[in-house]
C-alpha cells in the first residue's frame, strides 16, 4: 500500500480499513493471481497488524485449499515468526476435512534424509548441514475407500530408484491413467521383497494396460532409500521400477481399510483405481501370503474390456453376453422362460417372477446403447410411477445382479408396426386407437414424463383390443452410435418419427410427442410412412422441411385439420396438447 493510499485511508475507522484491504486481497485471488500477504501488511499500523494478518491468512488458506495447493506451516512461520500461534490456528482450521501432517524430505545439499515428526513444521533446516529444507506435506482425504466410488485422495512423500530427493505423490498425479496401489507391511520383511520384485518384473505389462504402480508402507523414507539401495541378493530392492510412498502414520492405509493396528503396519492390500479416480477393485491378503501378478493383470484387462467376465476369463476370451439367456436361467428373482423379442434398447424375455408369482416381460438393456445404465434405470423408475390403462405398467427396475433390466407387464398381441404391414386402418379405428394413445401420453405429460421415441414399434395392440404404449423414457438415456458420423451428438429418438427440434439435438418434450403422434396417425390413416429415405440424415432433412398443410392433406377430414396443428414444424407454435387431441378424435 503506497503513501498516498495510506493518507487517504488514515481517517477511515479500523474495521472499514481492514475490510477494504481484505476485499482488494480477495479480488486478486479471484483474478487468478497469488497476492502476497506481506505486501498488504507493508504499511499496516502495528496495532492492526495481527488482526489483518489473521483475516488475510484465513482468506489465503481458503483459496489455496480450493486450488488444491500444498500448504506448509513453515512457509508462513518464516515470513511472520512473531505470529506462530495465529498461523497454527488457521492451519488447523483449514484441515477440518483432511489429515495434514508435515513429511520427511531429503536435503538438496548433503542428501541427508530428515524425517519430520507431525506438528514440527518449524524444523525447516537439515539436521546434518543446517541447509534450509523444502518442506512439503502429507495429506489423506478423511473418508473410506469403497468399490464403485471415488477413491480417497492423498498426498504422500515417496522415493524411487532414480531420484535422490523425496518427492510428493498424490492421486491427482495419476489422473487419466489406471493406478495399482500395493500396500505391504514393512521393508526388508520376509515376503515383501518377493512380491514387490514380481510386480517390478512385470511393470511393462502393467504399463501396456496404462496402469502405474505405487508401493505404500508405514516405513519412513530413510528405510525406503536404504531398501532401494540394497541389492536383491541381500534382501533389498535395488532397481525397483516403481516408487515407494511413506505412510508413516497409517492414514492412507486406514482410509483404504488396509491398516493392521495389531502389528502397527499395513495389510497386503491391492487396489485398482480407474482413470477417473474411481476405485474398481480391492483385495487384502494375509501377512504370510504374498500376492502374485497374474490375477491383478487379468482383473485389470477384464475391467478395461468394458463387459462382464467369467471366473475363467482371459484376455483372449470374449465377454459374457448378458442379453442371450437360455430357458431356465435365473436373474435376481426372475426365471427366464423364452425370448419374445428385441429392440433398440435391449432384449425382451417372458419370465416368471418367483417373488410375486406372476409372468412378466423382462427387458435386459444393452449397456452399449445407453449413456449409462444408471440414467436408463432412473428414466424407467420415472415411468414406473405411471398407472394408466394405455401405458404398459413397469413393475420393477433392477440392477442388483450388475445387469440393467426392467420387469414390465406381460402383453400379448401385435405392435402397430406389425399391424400396419397389412395396410391402413379404418377411419373409426384410427380415431379409436388414436384416442387411446393420446390419453396415455396425456397422463404421462401430466406427471412430467415424456416419451421421446414414439413410433409404431412402441405401440402394441393387446389381445383384449386395447392400445398400450411401451418404453417410456428410455430414449432419454440413449447413447448415440459413435460409428454414425451423420447423426448429431445428443440425438434422442428414431429419425423417421422425430419432431424437427429433436433432429437438432434438442431434448424431447411434450410438444415433440405431439409431432410424433401426428406422424403415427397419418401413417395409420394412409398405410404409408410419412418420412422415406435410405438413412438417418435423409429422414432428418425431410422432417426439418416438412410441410404440415401438404402432409395433413393426405388424410381425410376431420383428421386432416387436426394433423395440420400437430405437424407444425416450430414447437413454439405447436400448442395443441394430448388432452386436446384425445378430445378431437
Amino acid at each position: 500500500m503506497n503513501d498516498s493510499r495510506q493518507d487517504a485511508t488514515q481517517h477511515i475507522p479500523m474495521v472499514q480499513r481492514i475490510d477494504q484491504v481484505c476485499l482488494e486481497f480477495e479480488k486478486e485471488w479471484k483474478a487468478g493471481n497469488h497476492p502476497q500477504i506481506e505486501t498488504f501488511l507493508a504499511n499496516c499500523p502495528e496495532q492492526e497488524r495481527s488482526i489483518l494478518l489473521s483475516e488475510l491468512l484465513a482468506l489465503e488458506l481458503e483459496y489455496r485449499n480450493q486450488r488444491g495447493d500444498t500448504i506448509a506451516m513453515s512457509d508462513y512461520v518464516d515470513l511472520f515468526p512473531d505470529h506462530r500461534d495465529t498461523i497454527a490456528l488457521h492451519i488447523s482450521e483449514a484441515a477440518i476435512d483432511t489429515v495434514i501432517l508435515t513429511i520427511a524430505t531429503r536435503c538438496a545439499d548433503c542428501e541427508a534424509v530428515n524425517q519430520l515428526q507431525p506438528n514440527q513444521e518449524s524444523t525447516t533446516h537439515c539436521t546434518q548441514c543446517g541447509s534450509t529444507l523444502a518442506v512439503t506435506q502429507r495429506r489423506v482425504e478423511n473418508r473410506r475407500a469403497t468399490v464403485g466410488t471415488k477413491a480417497p485422495d492423498f498426498q504422500l512423500p515417496c522415493v524411487d530408484t532414480e531420484n535422490k530427493m523425496a518427492q510428493s505423490v498424490s492421486l491427482g498425479d495419476y489422473q487419466g491413467h489406471w493406478l495399482a496401489i500395493v500396500f505391504y507391511p514393512r521393508d526388508f520383511s520376509f515376503v515383501c521383497p518377493t512380491e514387490l520384485s514380481a510386480f517390478s518384473e512385470r511393470q511393462s505389462e502393467f504399463s501396456d494396460l496404462d496402469c502405474r504402480l505405487l508401493g505404500v508402507s508405514i516405513d519412513p523414507l530413510e528405510r525406503h532409500l536404504e531398501w532401494l539401495s540394497t541389492p536383491t541378493s541381500e534382501g533389498g530392492l535395488a532397481g525397483l521400477k516403481f516408487p515407494l510412498a511413506s505412510d508413516v502414520e497409517g492414514a492412507l492405509a486406514t482410509a483404504y481399510s488396509a491398516f493392521d493396528p495389531e502389528s502397527n503396519s499395513c495389510h497386503r492390500g491391492l487396489y485398482l483405481i480407474d482413470p477417473q479416480g474411481v476405485l474398481q477393485y480391492q483385495v487384502i491378503h494375509n501377512h504370510k501370503v504374498g500376492r502374485g501378478t497374474d490375477e491383478p493383470l487379468r482383473v485389470l484387462s477384464a475391467l478395461q474390456s468394458g463387459g462382464f467376465c467369467s471366473a475363467t476369463w482371459a484376455t483372449h476370451h470374449s465377454n459374457l453376453d448378458l442379453t442371450d439367456f437360455e430357458s431356465g436361467r435365473v436373474i435376481s428373482n426372475y426365471r427366464i422362460e423364452r425370448k419374445i423379442g428385441s429392440g433398440g434398447f435391449g432384449v425382451v424375455y417372458r419370465a416368471h417372477d418367483s417373488q410375486l408369482q406372476r409372468t412378466v416381460a423382462l427387458k435386459i438393456l444393452y449397456p452399449h446403447k445407453l449413456s449409462g445404465p444408471i440414467s436408463a434405470l432412473r428414466e424407467a423408475r420415472l415411468a414406473a410411477a405411471l398407472n394408466h390403462p394405455h401405458v404398459c405398467t413397469v413393475y420393477a427396475v433392477d440392477d442388483s445382479m450388475g445387469v440393467p433390466m426392467i420387469a414390465m407387464e406381460y402383453l400379448t398381441g401385435q405392435t402397430l408396426r406389425q399391424r400396419l404391414d397389412y395396410g391402413c386402418l379404418s377411419e373409426s379405428d384410427v380415431a379409436r386407437f388414436g384416442r387411446q394413445i393420446a390419453a396415455g401420453l396425456a397422463a404421462a405429460h401430466k406427471q412430467g414424463i415424456g416419451h421421446g421415441d414414439l413410433k409404431p414399434a412402441n405401440v402394441i395392440f393387446t389381445d383384449e383390443g386395447t392400445i398400450k404404449i411401451l418404453d417410456f423414457g428410455l430414449a432419454q438415456a440413449a447413447r448415440r452410435d459413435p460409428s454414425d458420423s451423420e447423426t448429431p451428438a445428443g440425438l434422442v429418438g428414431t429419425p423417421a418419427y422425430m419432431a424437427p427440434e429433436q433432429t437438432w439435438g434438442t431434448a424431447p418434450n411434450p410438444a415433440s410427442d405431439v409431432f410424433s403422434l401426428g406422424l403415427l396417425l397419418l401413417e395409420m390413416a394412409t398405410g404409408e410412412t410419412v418420412v422415406t429415405g435410405n438413412d438417418a440424415m435423409e429422414h432428418m432433412l425431410q422432417i426439418r422441411n416438412i410441410d404440415a398443410q401438404q402432409a395433413a392433406g393426405r388424410a381425410p377430414e376431420p383428421l386432416a385439420s387436426l394433423l395440420k396443428r400437430m405437424l407444425v414444424p416450430d414447437p413454439q407454435e405447436r400448442t395443441i396438447s394430448m388432452s386436446d387431441i384425445a378430445a378431437s378424435l
